[in-house]
Parts: structure tokens; C-alpha cells; sequence
């Protein structure tokens, strides 16, 4: 093949190939003998934030950690992408981090890029020694910042600790005359993975148990100013075995092998689909768009949300 290798395709774009087509299983995969691309690349940064508003973002940066034989890569891309494309957030909730020492070389590489864009670093240690947690980036403006772990000595009914990456919460004070209180729970629930199988009950028992958990968790703090964001590892949608999303917001589902429990009330407002149709999507995988990092928030109180956004 004399064509090259574009590995920068972006949305909007589209192909036109002669190709052979394999089958493997219930996958395709065309390998082009000749193709060509239209479109133009859609990179996109968020606006800056106005002078009365203050920005927090959620962030899944993929392992990053010591294990990763990308981090040469992975460092700089996401030290670029939040200062760039981000716009440098007043609050970053990530998942994925390996450890402090992690969390502290990213903040290192961001204030390489831009040295008045000036982070204090939060990360707790999850359960079962993971080498994936969750943790901030919180910019020195904000005010009296405590960051906990919630439900962390929690067990799940088959035995084990429910959380594996404990919701972590961050409370703080925002900068601003009169200085409104702000809580953000920042979570990186179970994944999908083993849904279906030999491992199903497990995977599907530990998934609800840990919605409930969390939903009580955002009921002991309704009227407190909560955002929750993060990895909810859950469709908009019931996945048929576990409701994660609506057990979260309060909402009613259109069923589920387990059946969502009365605990959120009011609901939540879902701010990350209430968007244009054609944007509701944090992750593309195997080609295809979905939702599965979310942004929930309890009645605001001294503050609204003025807009949400992804950075593409």
C-alpha cells in the first residue's frame, strides 16, 4: 500500500476506499488498497471562562502511570490538552492516575507550558493497592480545599470492598464576593467488563451495589452545591442488567435486570446530555460514539451552570 498512514481521522470527516473486508467474528476491518479523506479535521477548545465564572472539567487520562510505556507521550498530550484545549480548568477531576508522583509530573509538564497556570495536587489511594485512582487538580484561587474518600471500608454483599477507586470529594470555597461553598464528587465506577460471561453475577451485583452506594452518598449532600462528575463506566441509557445513571440522578428507568431504588430525591440535573444530539459523546470505541462520563449537579444555590462542553 502506497498511501499513508493517517491516524488522524476526526469527526465530521469520511472515507473513500477500494478495500479488503475481514470478518473476524463481528468484526470488520477494511485494509485499503487506495483511499482518500474529505473533511477538515474538527479540533475544537473550550471558550474562555468569563470573569465571573469559574470551570471544572472531568478527565480520564487513561493510565497514567509508571507501567505505561507511553508516558513520554502521555505526559506532554495531557499537559496540552488541559491548558490548550481546556483552557486550563479551575478544577480537574482525572481518573486513571497511578499515584502522586504521576499526578505531580503532569502538574509539572502544565506549568512548563503555561507558569501562571498554578495547581495544587490532590490523590488518595484507592483499595486492593490499584494502580488507577482518581484525584484532582485544583487551582491555588480556590479556597479552603478539603479532598476525602468516601465509602472506601464499604463491602459488597459477595464479600470484598465495594469501591475498588473510592468516589473521592472534593469541598472548597469558591473566589468570589460572597464566597459560595462547592462540592465535587469525582467517580470512576466499575467497568462493563465481564457483564456477560461466567463472571456476569459478580460484575452486575458490584455495578448496582456501587450505584446505591453512590446515591446515597449524593442524598446525604443535596443542597450542599454537588457536582458529580467523572468515569461512570454507564450508558445515558439502562444497559439491561444495572441502571447506573438513573439510580445516580434520581430518575426513572426503562428497565433493568436490577431494579433502580427510590434513594435521590429531588433528581439531579443531567447537564452532560443536554446538549445538541449530535455531541452527546465522551469516548469513541471501535467506531463507536458514546456516553460514558457524565455530569450530574444538585439545585445550585449562589450559582448556576452556564454551560457545558467537550473539547474535541
Amino acid at each position: 500500500m502506497n498511501q499513508p498512514n493517517n491516524r488522524f481521522l476526526s469527526v465530521g470527516q469520511s472515507v473513500t476506499a477500494n478495500a479488503v473486508l475481514f470478518q473476524n467474528d463481528d468484526i470488520y476491518v477494511a485494509f485499503p488498497l487506495n483511499y482518500s479523506v474529505d473533511g477538515t479535521i474538527a479540533e475544537r477548545d473550550l471558550r474562555s471562562a468569563a470573569e465571573n465564572e469559574i470551570t471544572v472539567a472531568s478527565f480520564n487520562v487513561l493510565q497514567l502511570q509508571d507501567e505505561s510505556d507511553f508516558l513520554d507521550i502521555q505526559y506532554p498530550k495531557l499537559a496540552r490538552y488541559i491548558v490548550d484545549r481546556l483552557g486550563g480548568p479551575d478544577i480537574v477531576a482525572l481518573q486513571e492516575v497511578g499515584d502522586i508522583g504521576n499526578l505531580n509530573e503532569l502538574n509539572f509538564r502544565i506549568n512548563q507550558l503555561d507558569p501562571d497556570l498554578r495547581y495544587n495536587t490532590y490523590l488518595i489511594q484507592g483499595n486492593n493497592n490499584t494502580p488507577i485512582n482518581c484525584a484532582f487538580l485544583v487551582h491555588e484561587s480556590i479556597n479552603d480545599v478539603e479532598v476525602s474518600q468516601l465509602a472506601s471500608t464499604e463491602s459488597i454483599s459477595l464479600g470484598g470492598r465495594l469501591h475498588d477507586r473510592p468516589p473521592l470529594l472534593l469541598e472548597a470555597n469558591l473566589p468570589t464576593n460572597p464566597p459560595p461553598p462547592i462540592q465535587v464528587l469525582n467517580l470512576h465506577l466499575r467497568s462493563l467488563g465481564g457483564i456477560e460471561g461466567s463472571n456476569s453475577f459478580f460484575v452486575r451485583t458490584k455495578r448496582h451495589e456501587q450505584a446505591i452506594s453512590v446515591a446515597n452518598l449524593i442524598q446525604q449532600r443535596q443542597g450542599n452545591n454537588l457536582i458529580v462528575v467523572g468515569d461512570f463506566n454507564a450508558f445515558q441509557f439502562s444497559d439491561g442488567y444495572v441502571d447506573v445513571l438513573s439510580q445516580l440522578e434520581g430518575s426513572s428507568s426503562l428497565g433493568a435486570l436490577f431494579p433502580v431504588e427510590p434513594v435521590v430525591s429531588p433528581p439531579l440535573a443531567n447537564v452532560s446530555t443536554a446538549g445538541a444530539a449530535d455531541e452527546n459523546y465522551s469516548f469513541v470505541f471501535q467506531g463507536s460514539a458514546q456516553v460514558l462520563d457524565h455530569c450530574l449537579s444538585t439545585n445550585l444555590d449562589g450559582m448556576e451552570i452556564t454551560e457545558f462542553a467537550y473539547a474535541r
